[in-house]
């Protein structure tokens, strides 16, 4: 905290301080060893709080085979830690209760404090820990911090109270801009200055926290309790039961790990025992209809916050895909000629490179086929350069209507052009590229000027087959092209196979 807000709240002398009663357990119970009927003899002192012990140790909220009726036998069967739980319990609600003041409602306080101790005492349970009690005490204190500040800020707390209304995130986010800090430090600074123990002022500390890490083992384990069961005793005391289910979902995710089945039958318990705690403390929440209204309330807040969810989560997979989709295409389009529209190199290297090591795997056949317009240089030359791209648009689209869908054509480079064809062996390979050589031929192509003019290519094919296989996917394209020179060789306008390449003394890789 800062040192002003500090000195402030030492220098206040209306700070709330623990009744007797509680000081005197505290005392007792902070002793290594003491004597359990001395406990029974300090709650004794205290009629109303002895009849308050009594009363709910025979309640269900212990379920005891028998009845209860001195405190000596609630200590036996009921335990020291919750015994000592439900005096420090009654007797701090019963000393720290006063009339509202200013901004701070007393009645909504203590309905989110005991509500808070309801639900962290079934979280603990859910969790089982062993020290249920404390987490049930935890949760009656966390916000004790707001009663100090009241008292150490008066009319400027006040206006914070005010301002935020019965929205508990609202008033931390104004504690911490006024004080620069919130209602659950000064709690924990209180609770240090009681000298209550760890596990109570850590819970206090850190009841609007996310992470735990500062704290670890069982003290760990009732803090996380604690600080949901707040959020979840928002539900009933907020006007706005859809917002307040909403925070304590996300909460219950982030904290404790809930799923929606998992909080509704939460909060069905902990609506079954409101009635029963609140008589307890003798603070009033409206009729059982009342409390089981919210419930409802809560329920259907649920259900849309799991629909919207669900929605939220196909609108992220849709916006994924749809990335995902344009991501491929930019990839595509950057693999893809400008001018013809077919692939490049690089996809060319990429699909060949695959389709070879899967003919390897599958001992099938990949043809690799390398077509070269005739004369190209002359169309330039002759009817200027536009006329030539027209001519390379035309030569392709007439190659990629010759081909299956798993086939690939590319463009190699200037008037070079690339098939590669899996699972299609020499044969055929020959009769594809003869089909392209005549097609090519026989199409006219039509030139800006509006000529058509008539253009052939020579095609030079290679196969990696189990009768002649290449070292690699480079050794594949170079016989092809090898090929092809030497179909260009041979009077252009022709297919060439490697092998007849090979006979006419062209070098050739080939293993």
């Amino acid at each position: 905290m800062r040192k002003d807000i500090e000195r402030r709240l030492q220098l206040c002398q209306s700070l709330p301080t623990l009744p007797a009663v509680a000081m005197e357990v505290l005392r007792l119970c902070q002793q290594e060893e003491f004597d359990m009927s001395e406990l029974a003899k300090i709650i004794g002192k205290d009629p109303a709080l002895t009849a308050k012990i009594l009363k709910v140790a025979n309640s269900p909220l212990f379920n005891l085979r028998r009845e209860v009726t001195k405190v000596s036998q609630a200590i036996v069967w009921l335990g020291v830690q919750s015994v000592r739980t439900l005096a420090l319990s009654f007797s701090l609600v019963r000393g720290l209760r006063k009339p509202s003041q200013g901004g701070f409602d007393q009645d909504r306080y203590w309905k989110r404090s005991i509500i808070a101790a309801v639900a962290a005492r079934e979280l603990a349970g859910r969790a089982e820990l062993r020290s249920w009690e404390e987490a049930f005490l935890a949760a009656l204190l966390q916000d004790i911090g707001m009663m100090v500040l009241r008292q150490a800020a008066g009319d400027e707390y006040d206006a914070l109270l005010v301002e935020a209304g019965d929205d508990h995130l609202r008033l931390v986010e104004l504690e911490r801009a006024a004080f620069e800090c919130d209602h659950a430090e000064v709690g924990a600074w209180m609770a240090r200055k009681w000298r209550l123990p760890e596990v109570l002022t850590s819970s206090v500390a850190l009841s609007h926290a996310d992470s735990f890490e500062e704290v670890t083992g069982d003290v760990q384990s009732v803090t996380r309790c604690v600080a949901l069961a707040g959020w979840m005793a928002d539900i009933w005391v907020m006007e706005d039961t859809a917002q307040a289910t909403a925070n304590a979902r996300r909460y219950s995710e982030a904290i404790f790990g809930m799923d929606q089945a998992m909080m509704e039958e939460t909060f069905e318990i902990i609506s079954e025992k409101i009635p029963e705690v609140s008589a307890l403390f003798d603070v009033r929440f409206g009729s059982p209809q009342d409390i089981a209204c919210i419930l409802d309330q809560a329920r259907e807040a649920l259900i849309l916050l799991n629909l919207q969810n669900v929605q939220r989560a196909r609108q992220a997979e849709l916006a994924v895909s749809r990335l995902e989709q344009r991501t491929r295409q930019l990839e595509e389009s950057t693999m893809r000629d400008d001018l013809t529209g077919l692939y490049g190199r690089k996809r060319l290297s990429q699909f060949v490179e695959h389709e070879f090591e899967r003919a390897d795997y599958l001992q099938a056949p990949v043809s690799a086929l390398f077509v070269d317009i005739d004369f190209f240089k002359s169309v330039n030359d002759t009817y200027g350069h536009q006329a030539g791209d027209q001519v390379l648009s035309c030569v392709a689209r007439l190659l990629q209507g010759e081909v299956r869908p798993s086939d690939l054509v590319s463009r190699y480079g200037g008037e070079e052009f690339v098939m590669v064809l899996p699972g299609v062996d020499a044969t055929q390979a020959h009769r594809v590229a003869e089909r392209v050589r005549f097609r090519i031929e026989s199409t006219p192509c039509l030139l800006p000027c509006g000529t058509s003019l008539r253009v052939t290519a020579s095609v030079g094919v290679a196969t990696h087959a189990e009768q002649t296989r290449f070292e690699n996917p480079d050794a594949l394209l170079h016989a092809a092209d090898v090929a092809l020179y030497s179909a260009k060789n041979g009077g252009r306008n022709c297919v060439k196979s490697h092998a007849v390449a090979v006979n006419h003394g062209l070098h050739l890789c080939s293993a």
